[in-house]
């Protein structure tokens, strides 16, 4: 297994998000890179939202799998 995590700022965390909204609209793979590796995100994925709560601490994961 693999996982590579990046922080970014609220602009760029936006940007992705916009891009990725139109992607996924459109019907269109794309491809994101994330600590310059680049990653293809097909067309036909599966979408899941993701809560955890560990003591005080809390996320939200927008997932997408293929």
């Amino acid at each position: 297994m693999r996982e590579i995590e990046k922080d970014i700022s609220k602009k760029a965390f936006v940007n992705k998000l916009k891009r990725l909204i139109e992607n996924i609209k459109s019907g269109k793979g794309f491809i994101i890179q994330v600590k310059k590796r680049k990653i293809m995100v097909p067309t036909k994925v599966e979408f899941q939202i993701e809560h955890e709560k560990e003591s005080e601490d809390e996320s939200l994961e927008f997932e997408l799998k293929w």
